[in-house]
């Protein structure tokens, strides 16, 4: 373990390490040397059996990146919640953070993130553990933390996760985060993505699950896979609030898209504060099975032309476009392609434009496999035909 500038850490060596809590992923979007974030929401267990003193509300959560700690820390509030000390908004790091120090990766590869609570009368460290991947601006995310540096002109394509990725909603979270079924997907989703992906495309997973299920959510994103293809990554942004206060978002309140809204233009906000050059919308697609979902998606920039709805028959469709079989079914992509091909920087024209030429082959197989089969079966239904019924056996 390390403290800031590496220098070991004493106070927690010979501790036990318990995780202990969620936090939501965090974009950071880098602006020269420094970057520039979206807001964080950490939250520790919490146990209303303690007082606030035995809880340690007030202390101080020390951040390790890299293994390396951070020149500032949260402050522990009640009910686990840990914010910063930041008059402006306290769930967004001060100015002062001085990243230099974290050897950060940016070639795709993770880095780590850590959140320590360290109390001196207790024998464990309650912690919280997260991955950092390069891909965005850069993206923190906590809790098994996936951190994407992404650049600030790059752009995203926004995919929900029960009900679209997954088959249906309720089943799909049950199967994914209670009984581990990872493969309970729509027909080629892992595929669909992945493609777009590497087009260069920034894919953000968008959830109105709870801030309690973040680490799950990770888990199951992961874990997925469809011949052995599996998602790609991307950071995984649950609502900020509790299981509690998720609830009322979706069943008393019903308006998950005022949530979703929020996020995703702060987002937006966070990638033009870090020098946004370009005209073009930071997100360009989106995917959802709530017409709900395609409502947030258009208040912030998505085209109704490439906001797609899907059931759980797997069909898709966006406005003006007819509905697709699957997201196996290339015409899909081909509908999208051309649509986003001229709302991203040029340097992605090109891979978009063989991806296109690709699914045009794919479309035209498939077409000629289904001719084919049905051909034949007209030849087996003419030769059946021709056959004289038997006589019968008298």
């Amino acid at each position: 373990m390390a403290e800031a500038g590496g220098r070991s850490s004493s106070v927690t060596d010979d501790k036990e390490m318990r995780p202990s809590g969620n936090a939501v992923d965090v974009i950071l979007v880098q602006h020269g040397e420094a970057f520039v974030s979206s807001e964080w929401h950490v939250m520790f267990g919490w146990s209303n059996f303690k007082s606030n003193v035995r809880a340690g509300v007030g202390d101080a959560i020390d951040i390790y990146v890299n293994d390396h700690r951070l020149n500032v820390t949260l402050k522990l509030l009640e009910y686990g919640r840990a914010t910063f000390a930041n008059a402006d908004n306290e769930y967004l790091p001060p100015g002062s953070v001085d990243w230099s120090a974290c050897s950060l990766r940016l070639d795709g590869r993770p880095n780590s993130v850590r959140f320590e609570h360290v109390r001196a009368s207790r024998s464990y460290t309650r912690v919280i553990e997260c991955d950092l991947y390069d891909s965005f601006s850069s993206y923190i995310v906590m809790m098994g933390l996936h951190r994407y540096v992404w650049q600030p002109d790059d752009f995203c394509v926004i995919a929900d996760l029960d009900g679209t990725i997954t088959i249906s909603d309720v089943e799909g979270h049950i199967r994914t985060l209670r009984l581990g079924q990872y493969d309970f997907m729509h027909s080629g989703v892992c595929a669909f993505f992945t493609k777009l992906h590497d087009v260069g495309a920034r894919i953000l997973y968008l959830t109105a699950r709870p801030l309690n299920w973040a680490g799950g959510s990770r888990v199951h994103l992961r874990e997925a896979r469809q011949d052995e293809v599996g998602l790609p990554p991307g950071p995984v942004i649950t609502n900020s609030m509790g299981l509690t206060g998720a609830l009322f978002t979706e069943v008393v309140h019903k308006n998950p898209h005022v949530f979703k809204a929020g996020i995703l233009l702060s987002i937006k906000d966070a990638m033009l504060r870090a020098g946004r050059s370009v005209s073009y919308p930071v997100f360009v697609a989106g995917f959802g099975n709530r017409p709900t979902d395609t409502v947030a998606y258009t208040d912030v920039g998505v085209p109704k032309s490439t906001a797609f709805l899907i059931d759980p028959e797997s069909k898709l469709q966006a406005d003006g476009s007819e509905i697709f079989a699957s997201y196996t079914d290339p015409k899909a992509l081909l509908w999208l392609l051309p649509k986003i091909k001229y709302n991203v920087p040029v340097e992605y024209v090109r891979k978009i434009d063989e991806l296109t030429a690709k699914e045009l082959d794919r479309e035209e197989e498939i077409e000629l496999y289904f001719y084919i089969q049905s051909q034949r079966q007209s030849l087996l239904d003419e030769a059946a035909s021709a056959i004289p019924p038997s006589t019968p056996i008298t």
